[in-house]
C-alpha cells in the first residue's frame, strides 16, 4: 500500500516542552537543592555515603523531509540523581532514585521521604525460603520486564513474525484491569512530540486496553509492509517503530494499601542481571538487588541471594494481583505504577 502525501497531517495542536522555570534555575539553586537532599538522607545515618547530581539541559530539534515537511522543537530539561551507600560488616547497601522532567516540579521533601524510608526498612537483614510469594514491584523493575511486551507490540516484529501477539489483535492478551497506551501529547514528558521524524502527526495510540491488544506501533515502511495506516511512531536515522510516552493506567488503591493486603510477598524496588532466551519470548530470571519481606501486610527486613522468575506474557494474562495508584515517570518517558504479581516463583541464588 502506497502511503499518499496527504496523510502529512498539520495540527494546530500545541505541547508544552521547555519550561520557564528550569530556564530560570542557576548553580546555586541546583546547590543549595543538592545540599538539602544530602543532609535529608545522613539525618537517618551519618555513615551514609551521599553522591547527588543535579543539571539542567537545553536543545533544539529540526527535522525536514523530501516532501517539503519541516518541524522543529525547543525543549528544556532537569534531572536529579542521589544514591547513597551504607558499608558495615559483610554488607554494602547502595540505594539510589533519578528525577527527569522537562518542567521544575521536583518534591526534594518527598525524594529525600522515599530514599529515608528504604535505608530505615534495609537496617534488617531477614532470611526468605524459596517458594511462591506475591511480589510487589517497583515501577522501574516493572518496565524491564515489560520490555517483551513493548518489543511485541512492534510492527517490525510483527512483520518478521517475532511477535508473541501475532494474530492476536482486538484479543485478550492480558488481565482486564491491565491498560497500556502511548501518548506524545503530555505537556512536559520528555518523548511527548507533534510529529514523528518521518513528518507523521503523532497521537494518542492505545496499545492494550482493558486487556485487549488495540493496536501495534509502526514507522512508514512497516505501515507500507504491513498495509496498516501509519500512526506516527518513525523515529530515528533511519527510522524505525518507537514508543513516545509509555503509560499504564493507575488503579484505586495505594502501594500501601495493596501491602497491608499481602500475607507473604516482597516488596521489589530494584534488581540486577538477569537472563533471557530472546527479546520476544518473555522468559526472564532476575537478581533482587533492593527487596524487602512482607509478612502479614507488614515489611519486617530486607532480604538478600534472592531471584525470581516467570514469563512476562503468562503472569499479566494470569498471574496481576493490583495495580497502585502509585505511578512514577521512568525517565520522563513512562508512567509506571507499582503493580503485585500472584504466585511467582522465587529462589536462593549463590
Amino acid at each position: 500500500m502506497k502511503i499518499p502525501i496527504s496523510d502529512w497531517r498539520p495540527t494546530e495542536r500545541q505541547i508544552k516542552l521547555k519550561s520557564p522555570k528550569i530556564s530560570k534555575l542557576d548553580f546555586n539553586t541546583l546547590n543549595e537543592l543538592s545540599q538539602k537532599v544530602i543532609s535529608g538522607i545522613k539525618k537517618e545515618d551519618k555513615n551514609i555515603l551521599v553522591d547527588v547530581r543535579a543539571s539542567v539541559s537545553e536543545s533544539v530539534g529540526e527535522i525536514e523531509t523530501s516532501v517539503g515537511f519541516k518541524n522543529k522543537e525547543e525543549v528544556n530539561s532537569f534531572t536529579f540523581s542521589a544514591s547513597g551507600e551504607l558499608v558495615s560488616e559483610g554488607d554494602i547497601l547502595q540505594i539510589g532514585d533519578l528525577h527527569f522532567w522537562r518542567d521544575f516540579t521536583f518534591d526534594e521533601n518527598k525524594f529525600i521521604k522515599e530514599l529515608v524510608e528504604k535505608f530505615h526498612w534495609s537496617k534488617k537483614v531477614v532470611n526468605a525460603n524459596s517458594g511462591k510469594y506475591t511480589l510487589m514491584l517497583a515501577p522501574d523493575v516493572l518496565a524491564e520486564i515489560l520490555d517483551f511486551v513493548i518489543n511485541s507490540l512492534s510492527a517490525q516484529s510483527l512483520y518478521k513474525k517475532v511477535s508473541k501477539f501475532e494474530g492476536k489483535l482486538n484479543q485478550k492478551v492480558a488481565d482486564s484491569r491491565f491498560n497500556l497506551l502511548d501518548d506524545p501529547t503530555i505537556d512536559y514528558a520528555s518523548h511527548s512530540t507533534l510529529y514523528d521524524d518521518e513528518g507523521f502527526l503523532a497521537e494518542t495510540l492505545p496499545l492494550i486496553e482493558n486487556g485487549v491488544l488495540k493496536n501495534f506501533y509502526n514507522n512508514l515502511k512497516t505501515a507500507e509492509k504491513l498495509k496498516a495506516k501509519p500512526v506516527g511512531r518513525g523515529f530515528g536515522i533511519p527510522a524505525t517503530p518507537s514508543t513516545t510516552n509509555l503509560i499504564i493506567k493507575e488503579g484505586d488503591k495505594t502501594k500501601a494499601q495493596i501491602i497491608k493486603g499481602i500475607k507473604k510477598g516482597i516488596l521489589v524496588e530494584s534488581v540486577i542481571g538477569g537472563g533471557q532466551d530472546s527479546p520476544y519470548a518473555g522468559d526472564f530470571t532476575l537478581n533482587i538487588h533492593l527487596g524487602f519481606l512482607i509478612e502479614n501486610g507488614e515489611i519486617v527486613g530486607r532480604v538478600k541471594n534472592l531471584l525470581f522468575s516467570g514469563n512476562i506474557f503468562e503472569i499479566l494474562l494470569n498471574n496481576l494481583g493490583e495495580i497502585a495508584s502509585d505511578t512514577q515517570w521512568l525517565g520522563g518517558s513512562a508512567q509506571i505504577p507499582y503493580v503485585s504479581l500472584e504466585n511467582i516463583n522465587v529462589t536462593g541464588s549463590k
